[in-house]
């Protein structure tokens, strides 16, 4: 999975309008200025002071782009403050000129064609308040758009959240953390009772010479996202109930984003994801499930040093 995919599988970005993402501080637009990479950034972007406000078109939408003065169009800088003397013809060629390659990024961000119409009437701006930033982080220019429904589509599209964004990372999830599949036939099953042991071979005992406190591993358990994805060491999959057995921890962890990000970029191993949010330990709470279903309660405890399910309640089932 990629992060797209993370995203798109998981609340509160996969149900998202276009609107909220944009509203996202972590919204960040790849785009390319020429030759030069950047981004369109709107967090903290002010609306333009003493704007040069074009009426503009994409397709046959009408909007309004409202330019703020930037030393990157030196020759529309240079007139700026008397700008209202230079015949509208002419200042119009002048932008054509200087800003075409800003025109046509924003061309290529809506996915639609644009057009100047002329200068727009009045002074009061609106829109949305955008930043165009290098790669490098220096702020090129900014503006501001109106967005009509097509192009609000294109610009909050979920693809342009950055997810390295802290408002991402730090995004939190339940996991419950399976760790085995037992097969147990309906006479065995219906056969459990409080002092039985399932053995767990899933589960490693901490080594007889490890210090004193060292707690059993399973590096191989799976994380069950919000009943939503499995982190397992095959990598990250959408999950659903299988039905079957499964033995869990009785307590969920709490697993932020940040995390299956790196799994899935492989800047984190699976076995150090379970270690780090699976709190295993000798008489940890475990439950086996089948469905929603609790089937039996116990603790984690051992025979004969093998790691095992020791079963202290079990529920009648309808």
């Amino acid at each position: 999975m990629n992060p797209l995919d993370l995203l798109s599988s998981l609340p509160p970005f996969r149900g998202w309008s276009p609107a909220e993402v944009l509203a996202s501080p972590a919204w960040a637009m790849p785009c390319r200025l020429g030759s030069e990479e950047g981004r369109l950034v709107s967090d903290g972007a002010l609306l333009p002071a003493d704007p040069l406000r074009l009426a503009v078109r994409f397709a046959d939408d009408p909007a309004t782009l409202a330019l703020a003065d930037s030393p990157i169009f030196p020759e529309l800088h240079a007139l700026w403050s008397s700008r209202a003397d230079v015949p509208s013809p002419i200042l119009l060629a002048l932008v054509e000129k200087e800003c075409g390659p800003l025109l046509q990024l924003l061309e290529n961000a809506a996915g639609r064609q644009l057009a100047i119409d002329g200068l727009a009437d009045g002074e009061a701006v609106d829109g949305k308040a955008f930043v165009l930033r290098r790669a490098t982080g220096e702020d090129l220019c900014s503006f501001a758009l109106t967005l009509p429904p097509a192009v609000l589509e294109s610009f909050g599209a979920l693809r342009n959240l950055d997810a390295a964004h802290p408002s991402v990372r730090e995004q939190e999830y339940s996991a419950q953390i399976q760790l085995a599949a037992p097969v147990l036939s309906s006479d065995d099953l219906a056969s459990l009772a409080p002092g039985d042991h399932l053995l767990l071979p899933e589960v490693k005992p901490a080594p007889a010479e490890s210090p004193d406190g060292q707690a059993p591993t399973c590096p191989e358990a799976t994380l069950v996202v919000s009943g939503l994805l499995a982190a397992e060491p095959a990598g990250l999959s959408p999950w659903t109930d299988p039905g079957t057995l499964r033995v869990v921890l009785s307590d969920s962890a709490m697993l932020p984003l940040g995390d299956l990000l790196d799994l899935a970029s492989g800047s984190l191993d699976h076995s150090s994801l379970v270690a780090r949010h699976s709190s295993l330990r000798e008489g940890a709470a475990l439950a086996l499930l089948r469905g929603p279903a609790t089937l039996a309660a116990g603790r984690l405890g051992a025979v004969a040093s093998q790691p095992s399910f020791e079963i202290e309640t079990v529920t009648p089932q309808p």
